[in-house]
């Protein structure tokens, strides 16, 4: 079993849908030998992998969270709570 069956299990249609469209515009990319970043160097095909519709939904879409981190290899805890008090620091509170 896929390590992430029980996320993708979970996921509700619109992001399904939406998965299946990250993976449509993935496939424009991948499937053009002049285009695809795995054949060719990523920093000669940067400005055009930046004006793909991939690029750009992606750059839009928010950013999350540390998901996984090595706590033997992060820095101490107290200064990601001290990134909260930046104003530039997003998070969501659950009541």
């Amino acid at each position: 079993m896929h390590f992430s069956y029980g996320l993708e299990a979970s996921l509700t249609e619109d992001e399904r849908k939406a998965c299946l469209k990250l993976k449509e515009m993935r496939e424009e990319i991948a499937n053009d030998e002049n285009y695809n970043t795995t054949i060719h160097n990523f920093y000669d095909h940067k400005e055009k992998m930046e004006a793909s519709r991939l690029f750009k939904a992606l750059n839009a879409m928010p950013k999350g969270a540390i998901h996984h981190i090595h706590t033997t290899a992060a820095i101490p805890v107290d200064a990601y709570v001290k990134l909260t008090y930046d104003e530039r620091t997003y998070y969501s509170e659950r009541d």
